[in-house]
């Protein structure tokens, strides 16, 4: 039936593709879309009766009754049918435009008319074509003139109703796809500035890395091969995570603590540093790039002027529910502020990957710089960039 369907093109070239693209919209009908022209065609027939009374007396209300709320059921009935079939027909040509007034348009007119040329017809099977008030002393030309305005007004605002709100919908739908095209340039954004992040710490890190250890074999050739070492163990943990989306707590500390050992090596003992973390911790999902940076910001340029050493602890646990990394910082030449792009830079990551589930705060005591990450486990285990 629906390769008839698609094969016959126009509903209108045919009466079994017709059928087919009717028979098919009907399948969405449900209690909620019966309700609304149901309780119209109630309304109307009370209201003709209720206004016949009031107006000009009438000789049996049950009758009156019956015969208007029949009157106006048929019209709904067949605006019923009709507003699926319109509301498909927007749908499917919903990707040219705006939907088309056009088939709201034509189930209205064909309701309206039909409805009334059904009453005509069937009434007098149920001895219905009588009223009991004073329209029964009209012709029917005058009883069909009197009721077909109502007719098209109400079906005509009924299927305005319907036109309206699915035009709506395909606003909505297509500010939705709108939203999400903005949410997937800005994370694109950001993985850009993640990608350049990266670009920034690795390149200038390996080059003087290697710059130092040419310069080490002309002189202190075992120091020399023990930073190659380190060097080698660096690579390992880096190399597999270039094109990964995601990582872990343990991942990226493995990381962090071979890229510092590198530095102590080519620092000496000035450089000094700890990384912790219980296994429960290393084993929840976290996304690359964030302590990195942070670390290489504080730590790069060696100890501060006038410091005979400096320090970095990198600690990672769990703590009611959430994974918190706290990164302290003492006698560094380059301190992170509130202020500073490289903070902006890891706020925006984490808002984007985690959102409000996310915490990310920097604060000075004495001359220790602490900075605190905190992400939700919930959070944490959801997907990243």
């Amino acid at each position: 039936m629906k390769v008839a369907l698609h094969a016959g093109g126009d509903p209108t070239s045919g009466g079994r593709p017709f059928l087919a693209r009717a028979l098919e919209s009907w399948q969405d009908l449900t209690p909620a879309r019966l309700l609304i022209p149901a309780t119209m065609g109630l309304l109307w027939g009370l209201g003709n009766t209720l206004g016949w009374w009031i107006g000009h007396g009438v000789d049996n209300v049950a009758r009156s009754a019956a015969h208007f709320v029949y009157e106006a059921a048929l019209p709904m009935t067949l605006l019923l049918l009709g507003l699926p079939l319109a509301e498909r027909t927007a749908r499917d040509r919903a990707n040219a435009g705006p939907p088309s007034a056009r088939p709201y348009a034509v189930a209205a007119l064909v309701a309206a008319i039909g409805g009334e040329a059904l009453f005509v017809l069937t009434a007098p099977l149920f001895g219905l074509d009588r009223c009991g008030c004073d329209t029964d002393r009209w012709p029917q030309g005058a009883r069909i003139a009197n009721m077909l305005p109502d007719g098209l007004l109400i079906c005509g605002f009924l299927a305005a109703g319907y036109y309206f709100r699915r035009r709506s919908a395909q606003r909505a739908t297509a500010l939705r796809l709108t939203q999400l095209e903005g949410a997937q340039l800005a994370r694109q954004t950001l993985e850009s500035k993640l990608q350049t992040m990266q670009a920034r710490v690795e390149p200038e890190f390996l080059f003087d890395t290697l710059v130092e250890i040419e310069r080490l074999y002309e002189s202190d050739v075992p120091r020399a091969n023990r930073i190659l070492d380190q060097l080698i163990v660096y690579l390992r943990a880096a190399l597999p995570q270039l094109h990964e989306a995601t990582s872990t707590m343990g991942k990226e500390l493995e990381l962090a603590q071979a890229y510092l050992a590198i530095l102590r090596m080519r620092h000496g003992e000035r450089l000094a540093f700890d990384v912790a973390a219980p296994a429960e911790a290393r084993c929840v999902p976290f996304a690359p790039m964030l302590i990195l940076p942070l670390i290489d910001h504080a730590v790069a340029a060696g100890p501060s002027a006038g410091a005979k050493r400096c320090s970095i602890d990198v600690v990672a646990s769990l703590i009611a529910g959430r994974l918190r990394l706290v990164v302290c910082s003492e006698g560094t030449q380059r301190v992170p502020d509130q202020d500073s792009v490289l903070v902006d830079t890891l706020r925006t990551r984490l808002t984007a990957l985690y959102g409000a589930a996310a915490r990310f705060d920097v604060r000075r005591e004495s001359k220790v710089t602490i900075a605190t990450l905190e992400v939700s486990l919930e959070g944490a285990d959801g997907p990243h960039r």
